[in-house]
C-alpha cells in the first residue's frame, strides 16, 4: 500500500512539474521578456520561426532559387529591430537586396475598399515597390566560398501580417528581376525592450 501512494505522489509531482515547465515554455515564446529572439534557417528541416521560400516554383534543388523569392518570420510580438544574415552563392555577381514588406494594404487598394477584391490587389505582395529594400552588397566571403551579408531594419513602422514579417531577396536592377542563386542558411535576431509586469498585464487585458 506504501508503494502504491509513493507511486501516486511521484506521478502526481511529475504532473505538477511538467505543467509548470510548460506554462513557463509557453509564456517565454509568446512575451520574449528579455526582447531578445534569434532563429536559424538551414533548409535541412522545417523550421518554426522561419518559413521555407515561396512560391514553389521558383525553388530548384539544393538551395537554388530564382529571384524574386520570399520568406516570412513569425512572431508573436512586435519588435523594434531586425537583423537579418543570409550565406549565399551568386556566380554572375549581381547586385541583390533584401526587402522587408512595409504596408498591411497597398495604398491604392486602401482608398478604396471595392479594389481589395480586385486580383490585382490580392497579389499586391509579389512588387518590389510594396518593400522597404536594401543593398546586400555589403558582405564578407566565408571559408566556405559562401557571401555572408547581414542587414538590419527598423520594425517600428513596419506591420506585422498575420504575425508575420515578409521579406523579399530580389536583384538590385527592377527591370531584370530573374535570377537564381543558391542559400544555405538564413539567421535572424529581432530586438524589443525587455518585458515588464506592466507591459505584461497590459498584452494580457488586451
Amino acid at each position: 500500500m506504501k508503494l502504491f501512494f509513493f507511486i501516486i505522489k511521484c506521478i502526481r509531482y511529475s504532473l505538477i512539474t511538467f505543467f509548470a515547465i510548460l506554462i513557463f515554455w509557453l509564456f517565454w515564446q509568446n512575451y520574449i521578456p528579455l526582447g531578445y529572439f534569434k532563429a536559424t534557417q538551414d533548409f535541412k528541416t522545417p523550421q518554426k520561426f522561419i518559413s521555407d521560400f515561396y512560391p514553389k516554383e521558383k525553388i530548384y534543388d539544393n538551395g537554388i532559387v530564382e529571384m524574386p523569392v520570399y520568406f516570412k518570420i513569425r512572431t508573436p510580438q512586435f519588435f523594434k529591430k531586425a537583423y537579418i544574415t543570409i550565406f549565399y552563392q551568386n556566380p554572375s555577381s549581381v547586385p541583390l537586396d533584401l526587402g522587408i514588406r512595409n504596408n498591411a494594404v497597398p495604398q491604392e487598394c486602401a482608398k478604396n475598399k471595392d479594389l481589395l477584391f480586385n486580383a490585382g490587389c490580392k497579389e499586391w505582395g509579389l512588387k518590389k515597390e510594396e518593400y522597404e529594400n536594401k543593398s546586400l552588397s555589403e558582405k564578407t566571403i566565408s571559408n566556405e566560398d559562401l557571401e555572408e551579408a547581414t542587414i538590419n531594419f527598423s520594425l517600428e513602422k513596419i506591420p506585422l501580417i498575420e504575425q508575420n514579417y515578409e521579406f523579399m531577396i530580389s536583384v538590385s536592377d527592377k527591370t531584370s528581376l530573374r535570377h537564381k542563386i543558391k542559400i544555405k542558411k538564413i539567421k535572424i535576431i529581432l530586438e524589443k525592450d525587455p518585458l515588464t509586469w506592466r507591459e505584461f498585464i497590459k498584452q494580457i487585458i488586451h
